[in-house]
């Protein structure tokens, strides 16, 4: 990400996506199966192009952008036992219905409770 940067050719688009590498065990795994691979998460932009997300899981209304050719490296699974994602999940349950326990959001919580989802957990 940092040689990418460099690259300095980014400023060349408004707004900018990135696959989400989500670790798993170690900073040398990730779960590579859908829907938490690529993940892509939008998180590069113009001031004009930032902001305008009004609740919890919604995405830009600017759309996904321009993917890059690098990932992100995403700890939450690494830094966050299950009972502090539980907790999390419950409280975007409570401000949206479903956003912490509907098929759609469950795995990006708790995919240890998305059967067969951490079969496809590889190294880098």
């Amino acid at each position: 990400m940092v040689a990418w940067l460099r690259l300095a050719f980014w400023p060349s688009e408004p707004l900018w996506a990135f696959p989400r590498l989500n670790l798993w065990g170690d900073e040398r795994h990730f779960i590579k199966a859908d829907p938490l691979w690529p993940d892509l998460q939008t998180r590069l932009s113009t001031r004009e192009k930032a902001g305008g997300r009004q609740g919890v899981h919604d995405g830009s209304p600017f759309g996904t952008g321009k993917i890059a050719d690098v990932e992100i490296e995403h700890h939450k699974f690494l830094v966050r036992d299950r009972a502090a994602r539980l907790e999390i999940a419950q409280r975007y349950d409570a401000a949206r219905p479903g956003a912490g326990f509907s098929p759609t959001y469950l795995p990006f919580g708790l995919p240890e409770d998305v059967p067969g989802l951490l079969e496809m957990v590889v190294a880098r």
